[in-house]
């Protein structure tokens, strides 16, 4: 997943087997930047609103979005993980949002180094995107 200036990302989990109507008690989004190094950057996590396909998705077809960021995600500065709390979207996502998943942008595009995350695809499985959630039936 690329994020940049010219770059944004999205990202969608199956929460199928969450029952409807659960607590959700904490989710926690964890992803891994895979390349190089560079300052301090802040990239949000903003809530997708209508349907996207994998193979369907360019510039010319991105999906409507929330009007805010949800969360964010302090970028680290060299090849690591970092992670998100995002108990709020989730729990919305079970009770009763349609779950169309986050775009993953840089809050200051105009001035974004390139940033790459571990895709589903990563051959370092422990570096593949994760979200953890826990929640009361």
């Amino acid at each position: 997943m690329s994020v940049g200036q010219v770059e944004r990302s999205y990202l969608m989990f199956d929460l199928s087997s969450i029952p409807p109507g659960a607590t959700v008690t904490s989710a926690s989004l964890t992803i891994c930047r895979t390349n190089g190094s560079g300052g301090s950057r802040t990239h949000e996590l903003r809530a997708v609103t209508s349907a996207w396909t994998e193979m369907g998705l360019t510039w010319n077809t991105q999906p409507a979005l929330a009007p805010s960021a949800s969360h964010t995600i302090t970028v680290p500065p060299s090849a690591s993980c970092t992670f998100a709390s995002v108990k709020e979207n989730v729990q919305a996502w079970v009770a009763f949002a349609p779950n169309f998943g986050w775009r993953i942008a840089d809050q200051d595009e105009g001035t974004a180094p390139h940033v790459e995350y571990a895709t589903r695809e990563e051959p370092t499985v422990v570096q593949r995107p994760v979200l953890s959630v826990t929640y009361t039936p």
